[in-house]
């Protein structure tokens, strides 16, 4: 945010004197000004590294119920793993109509967001996923994605069901 406080530039008009202060920025990733700056500039960074294929946009979330135990980086660590897992084995099925599972290479970047926008503990991924993959012969293979929606939400829920099922929690 710009404050005073951070320090400032002054600018005057050579002509008529007339002075503009303009306060430096706090440089905070956690600032809703200078964060969503850093946010804009590493999204079009990453923009220039995606494939030229159509890409979707989807927010792994949990219950507000287990959010506290996502304070642990353990933890954190599980969200990336449910998210990557659950668009690979959803990605599987790439038609439909033949119900054939292809094993599929897929594109898929991950940021943890740790608070929402209202700054309240709310652990959740980003993920920016390829509207498909490669298959074996690195042939492009589509998928839909409006037919994956509820089975997201599923495999979710029992791949971290299964973590903690399978693993005692401290």
């Amino acid at each position: 945010m710009q404050k005073p406080q951070n320090g400032y530039k002054v600018y005057q008009c050579p002509k008529c004197g007339t002075k503009k202060y303009v306060p430096f920025t706090c440089k905070s990733r956690l600032c809703t000004s200078c964060g969503a700056k850093a946010a804009n500039e590493w999204a079009e960074k990453i923009n220039h590294r995606l494939l030229k294929v159509p890409h979707r946009h989807v927010v792994f979330t949990i219950p507000e119920t287990l959010r506290e135990l996502f304070k642990n980086p353990d933890y954190q660590k599980i969200l990336f793993q449910a998210s990557k897992v659950t668009m690979e084995d959803m990605i599987k099925f790439s038609n439909k109509s033949s119900k054939k599972k292809i094993k599929l290479k897929i594109g898929m970047i991950q940021v943890l967001h740790t608070y929402s926008a209202d700054t309240k503990h709310n652990p959740h991924v980003h993920s920016i996923v390829t509207e498909g993959g490669f298959d074996g012969k690195k042939n492009w293979i589509h998928v839909n994605f409006l037919i994956l929606t509820d089975s997201v939400v599923l495999e979710k829920a029992t791949c971290i069901n299964n973590h903690f099922a399978n693993n005692v929690i401290d």
